[in-house]
């Protein structure tokens, strides 16, 4: 009985970390939170999901977009810049890159006009 406590235990631990390598509940949450305005719980979910160890590349690339847009509606317009700048050098081929980029180049007139 005690082996079978210990197969048990190292299986459920085993499979609770193959689920929370593939877990995409936290982009989910994310989107959720920065479709209602909340960018704070937005970035931090979004920011759990790029740090999990396999994750869907465009999900990726989505979610560190996405960080960038919620620190653009929390107007920290410098974090949102830096965020950007790097989203473009990380994904030259992404779909989303010209959105980063439109963003980037706003966030700079914003700046130079101010």
């Amino acid at each position: 009985m005690n082996i079978f406590f210990r197969t048990s235990s190292i299986f459920l631990v085993i499979t609770q970390m193959l689920i929370g390598q593939t877990d995409i509940s936290f982009y989910s949450n994310g989107m959720e939170y920065f479709n209602n305005g909340d960018y704070s719980k937005a970035i931090t979910s979004f920011n759990n999901y790029t740090k999990q160890s396999e994750v869907d590349e465009n999900l990726l690339s989505s979610a560190k977009l996405y960080i960038g847009e919620s620190l653009l509606g929390l107007e920290q317009f410098d974090g949102a810049i830096t965020q950007f700048e790097s989203f473009i050098d990380e994904y030259p081929t992404s779909n989303l890159r010209e959105l980063a980029l439109y963003r980037l180049g706003n966030l700079y007139f914003e700046k130079k006009t101010v």
